[in-house]
């Protein structure tokens, strides 16, 4: 039986050329398929344990491959069953690996697996196990190592222009919330041009220098609250660079005293909801400030500042510049939350200075240690009295915070239609 005949073609999408698909056509007829996305490199994140299938990327590393190589995650890949066991979907992975080594550099490429923990199937596998011969490997982590011609970045352009346009349209916004998501996603935009070795970085900085001088301005407001006294409690969890916390009223979890009391599961024990990821800024003059970005928050209403002071705390712990907010994702009441902290509580450089790093209080009126010491104690005793465990009364608290979160989040999307 004769070999079917099939072409490859190939392509980069997205701004900055993150995203690369590869289609398979019998005739007219696509067949197959694969798409690949970059990531984070094991050198951007703060610990390399936060990379995918970590274990194997630390081998790669001990045997020379480069920490600082994209990091390239298969999301999808298909092929008609009728072009199984013929060397073609063998190929098509060979083609795009090579075409993202080719423009990209070195690079790191695994299936999705090591991202979500499922997502591969037992046919894809297959493949990942029989092409482990023809790269250096360990598991299912690849590693290329061809080096890219040097060449300009060509999204530098489409990136100048959007940060000019979103400062100019700032400029014009008189409305508070708007004014701000239009100055962040300005300061976005100049972020990737000054991290990049290409064109406009000085057009870059003076455009972020201008939209900080925005934000300055919209910042004069009265101070936040002051820190909670310690009839609050706090739960943590993940690891530093993905973290999650949970403020909830230790006043009224020391009252209940039956398991099936409604407060452990309404939400009325929660005061409070935040998700941060790692990131880095980078200033106009080029360095990078490690800070977490705050992905998602909801809280009951005045518990948004303590909220957040806890969490700059934590990120201060964790070896970070503070926190700062994805602008662009964040509702109308994060916001107007963010613009009431103070200029001192910002992070200042020596020759610039980063907008939306906040700083954790000088002197807080609880600690951060004090307040997990605190929580820890009581969640103990009172899964004790309980008849439960510990990390079940934990869990259960914590749940609720992620429900009333959602609760929290859809009702101040209500409010700002």
């Amino acid at each position: 039986m004769s070999q079917p005949t099939v072409k490859y073609r190939g392509r980069f999408s997205g701004v900055t050329k993150d995203v690369y698909k590869l289609l398979v056509y019998e005739g007219k007829k696509r067949v197959g398929g694969i798409l690949l996305i970059q990531g984070l490199s094991p050198y951007s994140r703060k610990d390399i344990n936060n990379s995918p299938c970590p274990d194997d990327v630390k081998a790669l590393i001990a045997r020379g491959a480069d920490p600082k190589a994209s990091m390239w995650t298969v999301d999808k890949a298909f092929l008609d069953e009728h072009l199984h066991n013929k060397g073609i979907g063998k190929e098509m992975y060979r083609r795009a690996f090579a075409a993202i080594a080719k423009k990209k550099g070195p690079i790191f490429v695994h299936p999705t697996y090591c991202t979500i923990g499922s997502g591969t199937s037992k046919a894809a596998l297959r493949v990942w196990k029989s092409l482990r011969s023809e790269y250096i490997s360990s598991g299912d982590v690849f590693f290329l190592s061809d080096a890219p011609t040097k060449r300009k970045n060509p999204s530098a352009d489409v990136h100048i222009h959007r940060a000019e346009e979103q400062l100019a349209r700032a400029k014009e916004t008189k409305e508070p919330v708007r004014r701000a998501q239009r100055i962040g996603a300005a300061m976005q935009e100049a972020y990737w041009v000054m991290s990049d070795d290409g064109p406009h970085r000085k057009r870059a900085a003076r455009i972020h220098r201008e939209a900080l001088k925005l934000r300055d301005a919209m910042t004069k407001r009265k101070n936040p609250a002051k820190v909670p006294d310690a009839g609050t409690g706090l739960i943590i969890r993940g690891d530093p660079g993905m973290r999650m916390m949970v403020l909830f009223d230790a006043g009224m979890l020391r009252d209940i005293d039956d398991w099936d009391d409604d407060r452990l599961y309404d939400g009325s024990l929660i005061l409070g909801f935040l998700d941060m990821h790692d990131s880095t800024l980078v200033t106009p003059i080029g360095r990078g400030l490690p800070a977490y970005e705050v992905h998602s928050a909801a809280a009951k209403d005045g518990w948004g500042p303590p909220l957040y002071d806890f969490a700059s705390m934590l990120a201060h712990d964790d070896d970070m510049q503070g926190i700062h907010p994805m602008v662009l994702e964040n509702t109308k009441a994060v916001m107007t939350m963010w613009s009431k902290f103070p200029k001192a509580r910002q992070k200042k450089e020596s020759k610039s200075k980063i907008g939306f790093i906040l700083k954790p209080p000088k002197k807080p009126v609880v600690s951060l240690k004090d307040i997990k010491s605190s929580s820890n104690v009581l969640i103990k005793q009172k899964a004790a009295e309980l008849g439960w465990r510990a990390a079940e009364l934990r869990t259960q608290i914590f749940d609720s915070g992620l429900r009333l979160f959602e609760d929290l989040y859809r009702e101040q999307k209500r409010k700002e239609r």
